[in-house]
C-alpha cells in the first residue's frame, strides 16, 4: 500500500462489516478482526493543512472451512414394549458446535393449480411439515339480472409428521366454470367439483374443486387434510363457501345443502331430478346435474363430503382430522385452490433413522445426523438403536378331552377319532412357525407337523387326528420371527368301551365225547375260542375242565373269558358231554331143569354158586341185579347173585341185568330154571274092614273115612275142561293120568 503526500497528513480507515455494521480506526487497519463474509476497507488520506484527502477500497473476505462439531447420543439397546413390536425410544439430540453459527432457516413449496396429481418427497432431516390447504372457488352465475357469486374455497391448516423420503400425493383443487349455453355441461373443478347445466335464460357455475394431500395412496381414504371447495353460483345469492367443517350456508331460490363431516350435502332442485342420487353430494364429490336432466343448476363444491346440486350450488366440508394442530376457515379462496407446504431447514438434520420417541421397530435402527453450518461445512455422526423382543409368542391350547373308541359311530379299531381347531397363536411380532406333536399313550413322539397355515395370525387349517387308546398328549411349539418360543399342550384320553366278540364261540352247543375203548375215562378236546377285539384281547377258561382233561361220564359246562386291556369282556359258554358208548356184557347160565323138589317141600332152593352168571363185565363200574318171575307170575328181585334163590314148582324165568352207574347203560340176559315135582304123594288108608252082609243084602253097607293124604306139594283138585271146535275131521283126546286119589 501507498500513502504519500506533499503535505502533512493524516490516514484513517473505515470496515464495513458483512452485517453493514461499520468500524474505523486511524493509519492501519491490520490488526482489525474481520467477521464471517466480505467487509469492505476504505483507507483515506487527509492533508491536515488543505484538507484535501484521497480513498482508495478493497474487500476482505473471510471464508469458514471449518467443520462443526457433533457428538451423537451412544448406542441404545432396550427391550421391546410389552405387545409391540418395538419400543418407543426418546433420546436427546447431538450436541452441536461449530466456531462459527449452526444453518437455522424455514423452507416454504408451494403447489398451484395443474388439474392433475402432484407429488412431494419429504427432504432429508425432515420429520415435521405445516400444511395450509385451499380449496377452489365455485363459478358464477346470472339469471334475469340478478347475478350469483360462487362461494369461495376454505382453508384448512395442520401440521402432519413425516419420515424423510416419504412420498406426499398433492391434488389442488381447480376452479369452478361460468357455465352458458343451451345443453352445455361440465365445468366442476378439478377434484369433486360438481357440473353445472347452462341454457340461453343465464349463466351457472360448477362447482370449485377441494385441495387436499394423501399419505400412502392416491385413494379418498388416504386423504390426511382437505380444504373444501365452493358451491356454484346461479342467481339470487351466492353458492355455499367451502369448508369449515361444515360448509357454508347457500343463497337463492332452490339452493342445495352443504357437506358436513359424516354426509354429502343434500340437492336442492325440486323438480323432475331432485331424486337423482348424482345430485347428492358424497364423500369427496360435489352434487353435479346428471345428463339426463334438463334444469339449469349449479354444482355442488368438492370437498371431504361434497355440497348438493342446486341454485344456488352446496359449498364441500373440510376436514382436519388426519393432522394435529388443525383448524378451519371458510370461504377465503378466490379462484384456484392452493397448498402450502412449509418446514424447518434447520443445521442439524437426522438423514436416517427414525425420530426421538418414535416407536423403533426389533432389530437395529442406525440414526445418522447431519449438522451444517451458515458457510456449508458439514459433519455427521450416527448411533444405534437396537431394541431385542423378548416378548414370548402365546398361544392357548383346547381343553383336555376324554372320548371312546366308538367316538363319532368309528367301530372296530383301537382307536378314537377327534377333531379341532388349531389353537391360533400371537406375537407382538409375527408367527415364524408353528409345530406340533403327539406324545403316545406307550412314549413314543410322532411329529413334528407342520400341517398348518398361518395367514396373518390366523390359523386355516384343522386338525383331525386318529388317537390310541390311553392318554395322548399334544403339545403346540411356538417361534416368533426373533426366536422366542412358547408352548402349549392338551391330552386327549381315549377310552376302549368296545368289548371283545368270539369269532368261533359254539355258544350254547353241546359236544359229545365217547369214552377210551375197555376204559371208564375219555379225552376231551375242542377247539378253544378265538375272540377279536378293536385293541387286544386275552382268552381264558374261567370255567370246566381244561381241554384234554382225561373225564368220567357226565356233563361238563366250559366257560371261556375273552378281556380286553379295558377290562371289557364277552364270555362263550358250551358242554362238553362224555358218554360211554361201550355196552356191559352179562352172559346167564343155560336154561335150568330141576327134576327133583327139594326133599318134602314144592320147591327147590339154589345152592350159593349154581346160579351165579357166567359172564358179567363193564368198562365202568357197574352194578348186576336179577330179577325172578315166578310160575304165578309173581316175581322177585334182588342184587347179585339169584343163587340161594327159592324156585317155585314150575318154569321161572331168571333176568339178570347189569346196568353202569354212570352212563345208566345196562345189558341184560335170562334163563329158566324149571323146578319138577317127581316125589309122590303119601297116602294112608283105614285099617281093613270085616263086616257081615246087610239083612237081605248080598253084602253090606260100610262106611270109612277117605285115606288120609299129603304131598310135598299139592293134591290135585281141579276142573279141567276141553273144548272141541269144528274142524271138519275126526279128533282124539286122551284121557290124562289121574293125579288124585283115584279107587281102582
Amino acid at each position: 500500500m501507498l500513502a504519500t503526500s506533499n503535505c502533512p497528513a493524516n490516514v484513517t480507515w473505515e470496515v464495513e462489516n458483512p452485517d453493514a455494521s461499520t468500524a474505523s480506526g486511524a493509519d492501519d487497519v491490520s490488526g482489525y478482526t474481520f467477521a464471517l463474509g466480505t467487509s469492505t476497507v476504505t483507507y483515506t488520506i487527509t492533508e491536515t493543512a488543505s484538507g484535501q484527502s484521497w480513498s482508495c477500497s478493497f474487500t476482505v473476505t473471510v471464508e469458514d472451512h471449518e467443520a462443526p462439531v457433533i457428538e451423537c447420543p451412544a448406542d441404545i439397546a432396550v427391550v421391546n414394549d410389552l405387545g409391540e413390536c418395538g419400543a418407543v425410544v426418546e433420546f436427546d439430540d447431538p450436541e452441536v458446535s461449530d466456531n462459527c453459527a449452526i444453518l437455522n432457516e424455514m423452507s416454504e413449496v408451494v403447489f398451484d393449480y395443474t388439474g392433475d396429481v402432484q407429488t412431494w418427497t419429504v427432504p432429508a432431516g425432515v420429520t415435521s411439515i405445516n400444511i395450509e390447504a385451499f380449496g377452489a372457488k365455485g363459478g358464477d352465475g346470472i339469471f334475469s339480472g340478478s347475478p350469483g357469486v360462487g362461494g369461495f374455497g376454505g382453508q384448512a391448516y395442520g401440521t402432519l409428521a413425516v419420515t424423510p423420503g416419504q412420498v406426499l400425493n398433492i391434488y389442488v383443487g381447480g376452479a369452478g366454470q361460468d357455465i352458458t349455453g343451451t345443453n352445455v355441461r361440465g365445468g366442476g373443478g378439478f377434484n369433486g367439483g360438481g357440473n353445472a347445466y347452462g341454457d340461453n335464460n343465464g349463466i351457472r357455475g360448477g362447482g370449485g374443486g377441494a385441495s387436499d394431500v394423501r399419505v400412502g395412496g392416491v385413494a379418498l381414504g388416504d386423504r390426511v387434510i382437505v380444504a373444501g371447495g365452493g358451491g356454484g353460483g346461479c342467481c339470487f345469492g351466492s353458492g355455499g363457501a367451502g369448508g369449515g367443517l361444515i360448509g357454508g350456508p347457500v343463497g337463492g331460490d332452490i339452493p342445495a345443502t352443504s357437506g358436513t363431516q359424516i354426509a354429502g350435502g343434500t340437492a336442492g332442485c325440486t323438480g323432475c331430478c331432485s331424486n337423482d342420487p348424482l345430485m347428492y353430494g358424497e364423500l369427496g364429490l360435489g352434487g353435479a346435474v346428471p345428463d339426463n336432466c334438463f334444469n339449469t343448476l349449479c354444482g355442488g363444491g368438492g370437498g371431504y363430503y361434497g355440497g348438493g346440486c342446486g341454485n344456488n350450488g352446496g359449498g364441500g366440508s373440510s376436514y382436519i382430522d388426519g393432522v394435529i394442530g388443525g383448524f378451519t376457515t371458510p370461504g377465503v379462496q378466490a379462484g384456484n385452490g392452493l397448498v402450502k407446504i412449509t418446514y424447518d431447514v434447520v443445521g442439524l438434520m437426522q438423514v436416517a433413522g427414525l425420530p426421538s420417541g418414535s416407536l423403533f421397530p426389533v432389530g437395529s435402527t442406525t440414526n445418522v445426523f447431519v449438522v451444517s453450518d451458515a458457510s456449508g461445512n458439514t459433519a455427521s455422526c450416527s448411533f444405534n438403536v437396537t431394541v431385542t423382543d423378548e416378548e414370548d409368542p402365546t398361544i392357548v391350547c383346547p381343553d383336555n378331552v376324554s372320548i371312546t373308541t366308538s367316538n363319532l359311530g368309528t367301530l372296530g379299531d383301537c382307536a378314537g377319532q377327534y377333531a379341532w381347531s388349531h389353537p391360533t397363536p400371537t406375537d407382538n411380532c409375527g408367527i415364524a412357525d408353528l409345530d406340533f406333536t403327539y406324545t403316545n399313550p406307550d412314549g413314543t413322539i410322532d411329529g413334528p407337523f407342520d400341517g398348518v397355515q398361518i395367514s396373518n395370525g390366523t390359523i386355516t387349517t384343522d386338525a383331525n387326528h386318529n388317537f390310541a387308546v390311553g392318554t395322548t398328549t399334544v403339545s403346540y411349539y411356538v417361534i416368533d420371527i426373533h426366536g422366542n418360543t412358547t408352548t402349549c399342550s392338551f391330552t386327549v384320553t381315549v377310552t376302549d368301551d368296545e368289548d371283545p366278540t368270539f369269532v368261533n364261540c359254539p355258544e350254547g352247543v353241546t359236544y359229545t365225547v365217547g369214552l377210551f375203548p375197555d376204559n371208564c375215562t375219555g379225552g376231551a378236546i375242542w377247539s378253544v375260542p378265538i375272540a377279536d377285539d378293536n385293541c387286544s384281547v386275552v382268552v381264558t377258561q374261567t370255567a370246566g375242565p381244561l381241554q384234554g382233561t382225561i373225564l368220567t361220564v357226565g356233563t361238563y359246562p366250559i366257560q371261556y373269558t375273552a378281556t380286553d386291556a379295558a377290562n371289557n369282556t364277552a364270555t362263550c359258554n358250551f358242554t362238553i358231554e362224555v358218554i360211554d358208548t361201550e355196552d356191559p356184557i352179562i352172559v346167564c347160565p343155560g336154561n335150568v331143569v330141576i327134576d327133583e323138589t327139594d326133599p318134602g317141600v314144592c320147591s327147590w332152593t339154589a345152592p350159593a354158586g349154581s346160579l351165579t352168571p357166567l359172564l358179567a363185565t363193564s368198562n365202568c363200574p357197574a352194578n348186576v341185579t336179577w330179577e325172578v318171575e315166578n310160575p304165578d307170575a309173581s316175581t322177585a328181585s334182588g342184587a347179585d347173585d339169584v343163587s340161594g334163590y327159592t324156585f317155585a314148582l314150575g318154569t321161572s324165568t331168571v333176568t339178570y341185568t347189569i346196568t353202569e352207574t354212570a352212563s345208566g347203560q345196562s345189558w341184560s340176559c335170562s334163563f329158566t330154571v324149571t323146578v319138577e315135582d317127581h316125589e309122590a304123594p303119601v297116602i294112608e288108608c283105614p285099617a281093613d274092614i270085616a263086616v257081615v252082609n246087610d239083612l237081605g243084602e248080598c253084602g253090606a253097607v260100610v262106611e270109612f273115612d277117605d285115606p288120609e293124604v299129603s304131598d310135598n306139594c299139592a293134591i290135585l283138585n281141579e276142573m279141567s275142561e276141553v273144548v272141541f271146535d269144528y274142524t271138519g275131521d275126526v279128533q282124539t283126546w286122551t284121557v290124562p293120568a289121574w293125579r288124585n286119589i283115584n279107587q281102582y
